[in-house]
């Protein structure tokens, strides 16, 4: 019984209940295209990189290798290298640009390890052999050039 004090318990009309849900199916339209269109960005093109690293004219075991990118919006990369080789794929590879070289010594597999201490190598981990100025950016710069395979050839000097 209604008092005149009360709200009578009504639905609302059933239009207004239609007109909400077609509003709020018409907003998720629109976030979800906004949010597809026009703010993707295409991933950057990247180009193959291989070569070769030594050290005192002798490859280098097992390191990392790494391209700090020098300008935005490059995309630089990081591959190991094994006997002084390297070889990173297009997908793997560096954008256009030029890049600061970081080496990055990996302790030696175990095929490797019993080599040089059957030899009586006394610098069993990569880490002793490389000089500190290779491990950070500014002592080697490479450039990557667009549309083409960048055969690489890192030379490091311990003097």
């Amino acid at each position: 019984m209604n008092n005149g004090n009360q709200r009578p318990d009504v639905d609302p009309p059933a239009w207004t209940q239609l007109a909400w849900l077609h509003w709020l199916r018409g907003l998720v339209a629109i976030l979800c295209l906004s949010s597809t269109v026009g703010c993707r960005e295409t991933e950057p093109q990247r180009f193959p990189i291989s070569g070769t690293i030594t050290l005192n004219d002798q490859p280098l075991g097992r390191v990392l290798i790494t391209l700090v990118p020098t300008s935005p919006g490059q995309v630089g990369c990081t591959v190991e290298a094994a006997h002084g080789q390297f070889d990173a794929s297009s997908a793997d590879g560096a954008t256009a640009g030029s890049y600061h070289v970081v080496v990055s010594a990996l302790e030696p597999d175990l095929e490797e390890f019993d080599a040089l201490r059957s030899t009586g190598e006394k610098k069993l981990f990569g880490s002793v052999m490389l000089p500190a100025k290779y491990q950070k950016p500014g002592s080697l710069s490479v450039e990557i050039v667009a549309g083409r395979d960048n055969e690489l050839t890192i030379e490091l000097s311990s003097r």
